[in-house]
């Protein structure tokens, strides 16, 4: 889908909300399910649902196959097939006045007590590394060749500010690098709560249960850039005069909605330095689902000719939801969000690097499923050799 229109929205909440993570639970069993931030597709529905509301859709004759002008037809895909969605999202990410936070790359490590990061980069042809990883990929091996003792670095997970990711993009490994927590944001606020016997209307006997919920700072948002395949922003203006609140997370808690006035900006590194350096890295602003795990099956055509040779993963996160009158969906292992893949592409011209940024800068998803509901949204990089910074 080619978006005529794109803006960015601030999920503010107002309640203590609940996400409840994605592993499955043993009913007399498991008393505790653990709260995590909202993934992509639950962020999705809560703007479908309130879109849906503001245009007075009704949702049994648009999943009948009625198709509406601005969102186009129902697609449990959630995918751009013909027919079905005409409206994408990119997100969420944390947002705060004057900022977007991205996930901070896989392929950055942090020495808290020196106050230092070093980079990951893979290791040239020549280094002679033992490994069992497949050809052609290569270890990866911190940038400046000296650090190599593990225990002083831990991986710097976290979040960005849109001016760091787009200096990380730009060089690979920016000065003035830092990034922030998850505490930062949010915080753990535990609830606890128990069954009720419908028979003797006491404590039913094995349902006591906790549920931790995400009390979100003061001045922080979620952002979601919202895509439209025709001029939509008039008429969300509308909406959000008419209702700004809609409800997200588990026992529906209330979110403010407004328009991001400063809107971020990620510009990509000049296609000249790409065709000078002869490579680039693909860093995953989104979790995406892959067929293969890790990496898609099989990867766009504008990277032929491109060799993937590295790539910084954390671990995998679950992906699931529930699908509307089909029960739960698949569980997904997702690559998440902050992946760093890294690719020579010696011979490739200016306008081959070109056509790489039109398509996978911020632009499309590489998600081979959901494509439509924010995962796979993906920024085009470079990396240099260098060595650990200051904070």
């Amino acid at each position: 889908m080619i978006a005529a229109e794109r803006f960015w929205l601030d999920l503010e909440p107002v309640d203590a909300l609940f996400f409840r993570d994605h592993s499955s639970r043993r009913a007399g069993v498991d008393n505790w399910s653990s709260s995590v931030p909202p993934s992509p597709l639950t962020l999705f529905g809560a703007i479908g649902a309130w879109l849906m509301e503001g245009l007075g859709v009704d949702f049994a004759a648009f999943k009948a196959g009625e198709q509406h002008k601005l969102l186009g037809g129902f697609s449990s895909g959630l995918s751009y097939e013909p027919g079905g969605l005409r409206w994408s999202i990119a997100g969420p990410f944390w947002g705060e006045p004057g900022h977007v936070c991205f996930p901070a790359p896989a392929s950055a490590y942090f020495h808290k007590k020196a106050e230092k990061y070093a980079w990951l980069i893979p290791s040239s042809r020549n280094d002679r590394l033992f490994s069992s990883l497949p050809e052609p990929l290569r270890p990866l091996i911190f940038a400046n060749g000296k650090t190599a003792l593990g225990k002083d670095f831990s991986p710097a997970q976290g979040w960005i500010e849109h001016a760091v990711l787009e200096r990380f993009l730009q060089n690979g490994m920016p000065s003035g690098f830092s990034h922030k927590q998850e505490e930062a944001f949010s915080c753990a606020e535990k609830r606890y709560g128990i069954g009720v016997s419908p028979a003797t209307c006491a404590a039913q006997d094995g349902m006591l249960f906790v549920t931790p919920r995400m009390r979100v700072k003061q001045g922080k948002v979620f952002s979601v850039q919202v895509r439209f395949d025709q001029p939509a922003r008039a008429k969300i203006e509308e909406i959000i005069s008419r209702n700004s609140s809609a409800f997200f997370g588990g026992e529906r808690g209330r979110g403010k909605i407004s328009l991001r006035r400063q809107e971020p900006v990620i510009a990509a590194p000049a296609p000249a330095v790409l065709v000078e350096q002869g490579r680039f890295l693909l860093y995953l602003c989104t979790p995406s689902l892959f067929q293969c795990g890790w990496k898609p099956e099989r990867w766009p055509d504008c990277f032929r000719g491109a060799e993937l040779i590295g790539t910084a993963l954390h671990k995998p996160c679950r992906i699931s939801g529930w699908a509307q009158g089909q029960g739960p969906r698949r569980m997904f292992h997702a690559a998440p969000g902050g992946s760093v893949y890294f690719f020579e592409a010696a011979g490739w011209d200016k306008e081959r690097f070109e056509a790489l940024i039109k398509e996978y800068h911020f632009h499309k998803s590489i998600s081979e499923h959901y494509p439509c509901a924010g995962f796979g949204i993906t920024c085009i990089g470079t990396w240099n050799e260098g060595g650990s910074h200051a904070a």
